[in-house]
């Protein structure tokens, strides 16, 4: 009655290794403390002969464990580059988020009600497919198994939190594109991640169309965000090129007749020498602002649609300052435009939110403009470093 069978098959030939009982008679033998190692009793299948020997603990741990030690724990078999379509859906959501690869302009965000489809971060897409590829079993205890249910019963899909799942993730992929498991090219991967409702609010995930139930990290449904803004284009506006700014404005709304900048450039002056008689700190502030301003991005969205209030600390306030910049885009023809975001007071150490009318939107600014911002509204009032204090003679032993 061997402890453990292991057959090798091969072309055109097949052996097994019965493996007996521990061999605990007094030896010499002595483990390497680096590779464990435990002695049995063994013998060939196909032979009489009985031998011990060595097998290290970790080989044997696998061996009796095979099943899930020899199994990938990858839950998702596809390639990244393949995916067209992304569908994310979450309990409660009317209608699933959808991103969209066009061959022409890229990620694309799909809205609802036949509204425009907005651009996508190409990277964030993409971080968000690697995750996905990347989805392995982990257990949720050091004792437990990844590998949860083969063949699980109605009440344990109930239980495992999948009647209602938190995450449906729906993959489409290039027509003819295939994968090691299947022949036939799948035309959709779908995943889902539950929680369970028993295990203390653990995250499980199976793939729809299989059997298996496998567990995941517990923070498995952070990496998969469903709103549209985690994933939309940071990027708002790129000033083109022979374009440039020829006038900028920044006032406090609460005092509108004292400008806190209010510079315009005259035929052929450049900013270097219409800043030359600025501070070196307003004026590296002012030069930020400019290039912030020609690249414009937003650290992350906070509103689809501007309103002429914003809430600061909970509350709803009006807009603190108004920065304005004057474009010229080039061209005889072309006639100057006016750029304006409305700027809150800063509600965090890295939060300061911005409203624009052209854009129709409420987003917290880029870190880079928040700072030259910083030092020209408040820079008057920085006390500068702490005074230098004499320093007192060492006491007498």
């Amino acid at each position: 009655k061997p402890s453990l069978r292991v057959t090798i098959e091969g072309n055109s030939r097949r052996e097994t290794l019965l493996l007996g009982n521990p061999f605990t008679k007094e030896n010499n033998f002595k483990s390497d403390p680096l590779a464990p190692a435990t002695l049995h009793y063994a013998r060939m299948e196909d032979r009489t002969q009985v031998f011990v020997t060595a097998i290290p603990n970790a080989l044997l741990d696998t061996l009796r464990r095979a099943q899930e030690k020899l199994r990938d724990t990858k839950v998702l078999d596809f390639d990244p580059a393949a995916v067209t379509n992304i569908s994310l859906t979450a309990p409660g959501q009317a209608e699933p988020l959808v991103l969209r690869l066009d061959e022409a302009a890229g990620w694309r965000i799909v809205r609802p009600a036949g509204a425009p489809e907005i651009p996508a971060d190409a990277k964030l897409v993409s971080n968000l497919l690697q995750r996905l590829a990347l989805l392995t079993v982990t257990p949720h205890t050091p004792e437990a198994s990844g590998f949860l249910r083969d063949a699980p019963s109605d009440a344990e899909i109930e239980n495992y939190g999948f009647n209602l799942p938190q995450r449906e993730i729906t993959l489409t992929l290039k027509s003819g594109t295939t994968t090691p498991a299947t022949a036939a090219a799948p035309a959709r991967i779908a995943l889902q991640l539950g929680m369970s409702s028993v295990n203390g609010g653990t995250v499980q995930a199976r793939v729809v169309g299989q059997s298996f139930i496998y567990a995941v990290a517990g923070d498995t449904l952070h990496d998969f965000p469903v709103s549209p803004n985690v994933y939309r284009e940071r990027t708002l506006r790129t000033l083109p090129e022979g374009s440039k700014i020829t006038g900028l404005s920044l006032v406090a709304n609460a005092t509108p007749d004292k400008p806190i900048v209010s510079l315009k450039l005259d035929a052929n002056q450049t900013w270097d020498a219409a800043l030359a008689n600025e501070t070196e700190l307003r004026r590296d502030a002012i030069k930020a602002v400019l290039a912030n301003l020609s690249t414009l991005r937003a650290k992350e969205f906070v509103r689809d649609t501007f309103s002429e209030t914003t809430v600061v600390d909970g509350q709803p306030k009006p807009w603190t300052y108004t920065l304005s910049a004057t474009l010229s885009l080039g061209g005889a023809e072309s006639q100057p435009t006016t750029t304006t975001l409305q700027i809150a007071e800063r509600s965090g150490g890295g939060t300061q939110l911005a409203g624009s009318k052209e854009f129709n939107l409420v987003f917290a600014l880029d870190q880079p403009l928040l700072d030259a911002l910083w030092t020209l509204t408040y820079g008057d009032r920085d006390p500068g470093a702490p005074a230098q204090t004499a320093e007192k003679p060492a006491a007498a032993p």
